[in-house]
């Protein structure tokens, strides 16, 4: 009788330690402007978490993004791959991109993103490097899904590419502008949209309630809220195809390694914060002080 309720509890709990770790992407918050404020002051970037459940752990390093190799997210990922050695990362490259770096011999010689330090390190480490990002054609049609239009894709797009110019406007805007446009519509597969510098001033105003002026644009204005103006209400329509890609990811990497690391600006650590917590429970959390 006793050997068969040793049997009974040791395939309990192997059914236990074998629980599949599932991920509910209707869990993903929304950024709202004052509580992400607000938690971003709670829990300053950069950071990790680090979350486990029998067997599976996941390292989520929420970025402080920087440019600079030494950087303080940089210095962090030389920790946790040590601290932890992952046997995959999954970072904030586009496929495109990504598809790019893996032809480069020399990668961070002037500009390195942290994203692109994580896939470099991890290549020399021989880990396995994957893409949180989905492809542009699933994004454009989660975003029509939406219930927006192709030209409103297109001037989001435009203005990501026009948000640096209030510290370096171009001498010639209408040509950046219309450079941009064509960039932005092989991008998407939208070649028969007509959309020319004028279009995208005027889609500007309606989005804005204002006019265009180089000197306003701002980087901030992307930033996902969903109570924000109107191109942080774009970008929250947009990202949400962006969010449920990464989780997809996420899923995957899961359910094929014990041991995964994710690096993503701290915005979507808030965001994904309530889908790992159903999954895992609480992470134990530490910071990384920046200069």
């Amino acid at each position: 009788m006793t050997r068969f309720i040793l049997f009974g509890l040791i395939c309990l709990n192997s059914a236990f330690s074998n629980e599949k770790i599932q991920l509910y992407p209707a869990l993903i918050k929304p950024l709202k402007q004052k509580e992400h404020r607000k938690e971003s002051m709670v829990l300053r970037s950069p950071f990790f978490a680090h979350y486990k459940k029998n067997k599976k752990e996941l390292i989520y390093i929420g970025a402080w993004h920087s440019n600079q190799s030494g950087g303080p997210t940089h210095l962090l990922i030389d920790k946790v791959l040590k601290k932890f050695r992952p046997e995959v990362a999954i970072g904030e490259i586009e496929p495109w991109r990504l598809f790019k770096l893996k032809t480069r011999k020399n990668i961070c010689q002037r500009i390195c993103p942290e994203s692109h330090y994580l896939f470099k390190t991890a290549r020399q480490k021989g880990i396995k490097f994957e893409t949180g990002e989905s492809s542009l054609d699933l994004l454009k049609k989660d975003f029509l899904k939406q219930g927006k239009n192709e030209r409103e894709l297109i001037f989001l797009d435009v203005y990501r590419q026009v948000a640096h110019w209030s510290r370096r406007p171009p001498s010639q805007q209408e040509r950046q502008l219309r450079t941009y446009i064509r960039r932005s519509k092989e991008r998407y597969k939208v070649l028969n949209l007509e959309y020319t510098p004028q279009i995208f001033f005027a889609d500007y105003k309606k989005t804005m309630k204002e006019n265009f002026h180089s000197e306003l644009t701002s980087g901030q204005d992307l930033a996902p809220y969903v109570d924000g103006h109107g191109i942080n209400k774009l970008a929250h329509l947009y990202d949400i195809g962006r969010e449920k890609g990464i989780i997809a990811t996420l899923q995957r990497m899961l359910d094929i390694y014990d041991k995964v690391l994710i690096v993503y600006g701290s915005g979507h650590f808030h965001k994904h914060r309530k889908v790992l917590e159903k999954a895992f429970g609480q992470p134990k959390l530490y910071t990384h002080k920046r200069k």
